[in-house]
């Protein structure tokens, strides 16, 4: 979805242990009227994560520039999104792109986090 690796499918990623790390900014930029919701905010993001099976050797393999058989593979998403606040609760539009050219537009409705 749109804060979690939005550029790649959730099947994308297997294993029985994560990581997942994100650095971003929100700005608010316009104010809905009260009977509608809050305010909306754009924002931009960075995140990097991966999924893998065996959580002792993960740091030293994440680490690793090779992508060797059984390596783990950190994936990374620049994130450009506006976010607002409403009755319905929270509705996010975001579009992500990956370094590798993978890219999605993530839209939800409901919680966020």
């Amino acid at each position: 979805g749109s804060f979690r690796l939005g550029a790649y499918l959730p099947q994308e990623f297997t294993g029985n242990h994560y990581a997942y790390s994100s650095v971003g900014f929100r700005r608010e930029f316009y104010h809905l009227p009260q009977y509608v919701g809050g305010k909306i905010y754009w924002g931009g993001w960075y995140e990097a994560g991966s999924a893998f099976n065996e959580a002792g050797s993960a740091f030293n393999e994440a680490v690793s520039a090779f992508n060797e058989a059984g390596s783990v593979a950190v994936r990374g998403t620049f994130n450009l999104g506006v976010i607002a606040e409403t009755i319905v609760g929270p509705i996010a539009l975001a579009g992500s792109v990956s370094p590798t050219g993978v890219s999605r537009v993530n839209f939800s409705i409901g919680r966020l986090f």
